[in-house]
């Protein structure tokens, strides 16, 4: 999974952003968006997917956003009589 395709998911309405926090790491301030890191996340907050993207206040922390994924509506199934 990159990038660019889990955007796509957000507009879909599959995942919905969650959150963001600080995480211990480096990413470059000098990485593209298209390029950051995406990583799939199963966890407290549900399954999903979470993206690092570079903290221009620290060399040392990165920002850590989660994308979760939203439920899909169970289709009604009519039973034949």
């Amino acid at each position: 999974m990159d990038y660019e395709k889990l955007m796509k998911l957000k507009k879909d309405g599959t995942v919905q952003e969650s959150h963001t926090a600080w995480c211990r790491g480096y990413v470059s301030r000098k990485t593209k968006e298209k390029d950051y890191p995406v990583e799939r996340y199963s966890g407290r907050y549900g399954k999903g997917y979470v993206v690092y993207s570079p903290s221009m206040n620290s060399s040392e922390y990165c920002h850590k956003t989660y994308f979760i994924e939203t439920e899909k509506p169970k289709k009604s199934v009519k039973k034949k009589r």
